[in-house]
């Protein structure tokens, strides 16, 4: 499926350094518009490990960007390269994709084959994955009889992933989310799991079946029977019911992912965990002082900014909780004025 020579437009190494030991190696895939979330995310790795890590970025359509500016990274852990690969995008653009999801979604795919002969085993995370503690542990669990090791997925409704019965998939087998995937690079390529992935993708188009997950269902139904099962403190994803339990951490989250459409970079999913490591970071514009339309998700989110308001509220951020609320009570009474008669009428 994948040809490295053909999928790879440019390899430059940014930041390059001689490691003593055999470094991690971790990627990140997105187009142009996340690479300040993986510089980000990035930094919160180097904050919680000491390990020397090979960093791999998978990107798009940021020919013109200037990456030296991850030079600009302040962390004790300066023990790290960075590589950036620029991808060709036509080896996706006849796939699936949703309002949501891009066709960066499926660059995580090509891991096995951009990383063959380079690592024997790679972590990818998303990039709403943050660092909260040490990984090292991690990298050392047995995946040789696997092809990845990755948590079980607590939020896609079963009887959703049933009806990937069609195409291979089980009622007894667990479904993973994709946001964080330790490869066996090696297993991966003698198994020749691309082929695979093809043909599972082929099948979904015969049946014009619309995918809800693109990546992330074809890469289980790919994978079935050759996962590790990981702890799920390995990949969190419980931050809109539980946000206060990434304060304090006591139960030794290692990374949590953000998922959902409202992310911590935006105004509503603002959380104190997520926003020190943003303020850290090169790419720290003070996002959150800016008008809170900037930075919506999504159109008249009234009802939300009430439930930030309390959200903040809880977690001792008042004035921003205040903020949100007055933002609340504003759009509340500009509806009731637009929904007025008109004088006269």
């Amino acid at each position: 499926m994948f040809n490295r020579e053909k999928l790879v437009l440019e390899t430059v190494h940014i930041r390059k350094r001689e490691f003593i030991e055999q470094p991690k190696h971790i990627v990140y895939a997105a187009d142009q518009n996340y690479i300040k979330h993986i510089g980000t995310a990035l930094l919160s790795v180097l904050q919680n490990n000491t390990s020397p890590i090979h960093f791999h970025l998978l990107v798009s359509g940021s020919e013109g960007y200037d990456f030296n500016i991850f030079n600009q990274i302040e962390t004790s852990n300066q023990n790290y390269s960075i590589s950036v690969y620029h991808l060709n995008t036509e080896y996706f653009s006849t796939l699936q994709t949703t309002h949501y999801f891009t066709i960066a979604m499926y660059y995580r795919m090509s891991i096995p084959c951009l990383l063959k002969g380079i690592a024997h085993t790679a972590l990818y995370l998303d990039t709403d994955v943050l660092c909260l503690g040490n990984i090292d542990d991690l990298f050392e669990i047995d995946i040789s009889n696997s092809l990845i090791a990755a948590v079980p997925d607590a939020i896609l409704y079963r009887a959703y992933i049933k009806q990937l019965n069609q195409f291979g998939f089980t009622d007894t087998e667990p479904y993973f989310n994709s946001g964080v995937i330790l490869f066996n690079i090696d297993k991966w390529n003698d198994m020749a799991i691309d082929k695979i992935l093809s043909e599972k993708m082929q099948a979904v188009e015969k049946q014009n079946f619309k995918l809800s997950c693109p990546d992330q269902d074809i890469l289980n139904l790919a994978c079935i029977g050759h996962v590790h099962w990981l702890s799920e403190n390995f990949n969190w994803i419980h931050w809109h019911q539980k946000y206060s339990e990434l304060i304090d951490n006591p139960n030794n989250i290692r990374l949590v992912h953000f998922v959902g459409h409202i992310k911590p970079w935006h105004q509503l999913g603002f959380h104190p965990a997520y926003d020190q490591y943003f303020k850290n970071s090169p790419w720290n514009n003070g996002y959150l002082e800016q008008p809170l339309s900037t930075w919506l998700p999504f159109p008249n989110p009234k009802r939300k900014f009430r439930q930030v308001a309390k959200r903040l509220w809880k977690q001792g951020q008042k004035k921003q909780a205040w903020a949100y609320y007055r933002e609340y009570l504003l759009r509340r009474i500009n509806k009731r004025r637009y929904q007025a008669p008109s004088p006269g009428k």
